[in-house]
């Protein structure tokens, strides 16, 4: 409901942003005849549509989140017209990365910026008023009024550890202000830990570790004083898991670089070798745990932009709470409760060895990899590797049984290209059984009036969420592999056509269409593997299920 009437909001509304590249009305056009010299700022805040409502935040002491400050940075560069602050995609370069699971940066907002001086409801409360498509000035009151907001948070939504180690850096604390930069400012944590990192309007202490004894929502108090003597009190939070990091008996964790690279479908995609993460949950015998590799059970992550979803409910997940994770492993049920059944110890106890995949963020060469969302082939290759060292360690420990893998979702096509890959470079994969579980093997669907909604969203409503899930999961190089229907901007007066209904001749139709992403890789999928086999591992038992419940 929440997403309907933000969606709502946005059709009535006049354009605020950005509208002046599309030939449409924008606040700027509407200000032509208006003394501006009060106007100090250049950040204009009705130029976009205000989501976080920055011009109310710092009326209360309020708590700002990751996703928050995000959105607030967003609202703010584009008020400015993109002059001061930063896109948010930049802000991640100055981040500690997500597999540094106990440490996170502080971000800290500082922003002098003004509005318009209209009042829709009452006119004469306010400075100006609109007449033939702009405004003008109707008494008075100025016609820009001044707001102030600081904002400081926390730059990730969940950490884990038993303690966590916080970093105040100069390029995340972003001032834009009207001689209230800040003089000092201080944070108090839980217990009453104060500590003082700015003085003299300079960061005096780069680095906390602050120990935490319980898993919760813990939350920074931050107080500052600015140059005009003025201050305000804010809020920051992020949820915490407390875990020392100790691996269970009977189970085992791995990670597989692949021997074989893949270069992306770009020109200047660069020839990369793929990772992944894998654990060993042990089998039982008589009770007990075996932890000796003799049957083992392969069940792969499908599409997962970011690596939201980790192997077990207890694994740290980066950008989301307790309350939204979902693991792997929880995923692994079946039955309502009471009847609810875990698959993993009932498989523990019939004798297998279940190893589960996950395909994590990575870095090669200076290069961020979103492996959950990354070019299907490259995960591939590295799965060839995992499937040739498991193999092995069968092989040493004299077990004759040999894999069943489990492809769910993306995970399916994942699997089905390294095992066809395998048959037709004569590299044995040792597998009798081979499930795909509702696997897009003629491509995935996402409507695209949702699609264009979340255009609508990023483009008209400024929304940070919106933008974020086209360039990191519309956006990815898997995605538009996959999916059959593909929003495409206006181009001219014409709304293009050649990304929808996606097809390849490989699969049996009569032409190519769709994203070019999705016609190659379709293409490279069903002429994979051994001749006449439409890209289908051969030298195995092949079960597809589809539409299957995950409640049931």
């Amino acid at each position: 409901m929440k997403k309907f009437l933000c969606f709502f909001v946005i059709i009535l509304c006049f354009v605020p942003v950005n509208s002046q590249e599309r030939g449409e009305i924008s606040v700027d056009s509407m200000l032509v005849n208006i003394d501006k010299s009060t106007f100090t700022s250049n950040i204009l805040y009705d130029r976009v549509l205000g989501i976080g409502d920055l011009n109310a935040f710092s009326d209360t002491i309020k708590i700002a989140r990751h996703p928050f400050f995000k959105q607030a940075l967003f609202e703010l560069y584009l008020a400015s017209k993109k002059e001061k602050f930063m896109p948010i995609k930049n802000l991640e370069q100055y981040c500690v990365p997500d597999s540094l699971r106990n440490e996170v940066d502080i971000g800290i907002i500082n922003a002098s910026f003004h509005e318009v001086n209209y009042d829709p409801v009452t006119v004469e409360n306010g400075a100006l008023d609109i007449r033939d498509g702009l405004f003008v000035q109707i008494n008075d009151n100025p016609p820009f009024l001044s707001n102030h907001t600081f904002i400081a948070s926390p730059l990730k939504s969940h950490v884990a550890g038993k303690s966590v180690v916080f970093h105040f850096k100069p390029n995340l604390l972003l001032q834009s202000t009207e001689r209230k930069n800040i003089v000092t400012l201080t944070a108090l944590f839980e217990k009453g830990k104060s500590f003082t990192i700015i003085e003299d309007g300079i960061i005096v202490l780069d680095k906390i570790e602050i120990p935490y004894s319980e898993s919760g929502i813990k939350t920074i108090e931050f107080k500052a004083v600015f140059e005009d003597d003025s201050t305000l009190i804010t809020e920051g939070a992020l949820d915490f898991s407390f875990s020392e990091v100790i691996t269970p008996l009977g189970i085992k964790n791995g990670s597989v670089t692949a021997s074989l690279p893949f270069k992306g479908y770009g020109a200047n995609d660069p020839l990369l070798h793929g990772y992944l993460d894998y654990r060993v949950f042990y089998h039982y015998e008589n009770g007990a745990v075996v932890p000796i590799l003799k049957k083992p059970i392969i069940i792969i992550d499908g599409f997962d932009p970011g690596d939201k979803r980790q192997i077990e409910d207890s694994d740290p997940h980066p950008g989301q709470t307790n309350e939204e994770h979902v693991s792997i492993a929880e995923m692994m049920v079946y039955g309502i409760p009471p009847n609810r059944v875990e698959l993993i110890p009932l498989l523990r106890n019939l004798g297998y060895d279940v190893v589960i995949v996950n395909h994590p963020n990575y870095t090669r060469n200076g290069i961020e990899i979103d492996g959950g969302a990354d070019y299907i082939e490259r995960n591939a290759r590295t799965h060839i590797q995992l499937y040739q060292e498991l193999n092995a360690e069968l092989t040493q420990n004299n077990s004759q049984e040999q894999l069943v893998i489990i492809g769910p979702s993306m995970g399916g096509q994942i699997s089905r290209y390294a095992l066809a890959y395998m048959e037709e470079h004569n590299i044995p994969h040792n597998t009798r059984l081979w499930v795909s579980v509702d696997s897009p093997h003629l491509g995935a669907n996402i409507p695209i009036g949702t699609q264009t909604m979340l255009h609508l969203l990023k483009d008209y409503g400024n929304s940070s969420e919106a933008k974020e899930f086209i360039d990191d999961e519309l956006g990815s190089a898997a995605a538009k592999q996959q999916l059959i229907e593909q929003y495409k901007d206006r181009i001219g007066d014409q709304v293009g056509q050649e990304w929808l209904n996606a097809r390849t001749i490989s699969q049996g139709f009569t032409l190519n269409r769709g994203h070019p992403y999705f016609q190659q890789y379709y293409n490279n999928l069903y002429n994979n593997g051994l001749s006449g086999s439409n890209g289908y591992p051969q030298n195995l038992r092949k079960i597809a299920i589809v539409n299957g419940s995950l409640k049931m």
